[in-house]
């Protein structure tokens, strides 16, 4: 199975366009960029980035599972820059395997804590993405903005003595 392959920095998405309309309620396009940018942010918010494979169907094997993607590239890039918070710049190649056409999208490693347009963020776990909890939010951002080592949070509160030898 496809979804086998899948590593913490690795990600299929089939696209919902070609999925039966019976299985795929609502407007497939609005799917699409959901599920894009919730992969691309939590890739985002990781310590290495990722890629996204638009085009392959997790549940598929072998080349059933190569069910492609008509989207426009120029399309997937805009939705994507302009429903991250701050704007994620992605660079997106194409890609044609056993005439299905995949789109590869290349998701660096942000320099920023990085949100959907709601204000969520997720961030990887496994080969999963789960919504940050504030804490690591703040930790995240602040780790991102100031890059020296020597810069922490302070884990004790300020009017709390410190440990005695």
């Amino acid at each position: 199975m496809v979804d086998s392959e899948e590593t913490e920095h690795l990600d299929f998405k089939q696209d919902p366009a070609t999925v039966p309309a019976p299985h795929t309620p609502g407007n497939p396009q609005s799917r699409l960029v959901e599920m894009l940018v919730e992969a691309v942010i939590c890739f985002a918010n990781s310590d290495d980035g990722g890629i996204v494979v638009l085009g392959l169907a997790d549940k598929g094997r072998g080349p059933s599972a190569l069910t492609g993607t008509s989207v426009d590239t120029a399309f997937v890039r805009r939705k994507i820059f302009d429903n991250t918070k701050p704007p994620l710049p992605v660079t997106i190649h194409e890609h044609h395997h056993l005439d299905a056409r995949l789109l590869i999208i290349d998701v660096p490693s942000g320099l920023d804590l990085y949100t959907d347009n709601r204000g969520s963020a997720v961030r990887p776990v496994g080969t999963s993405c789960r919504v940050s909890p504030e804490e690591q939010r703040r930790e995240l951002s602040f780790a991102r903005r100031e890059p020296d080592p020597t810069a922490r949070l302070r884990r004790r509160p300020v009017d709390t003595p410190p440990p005695t030898p």
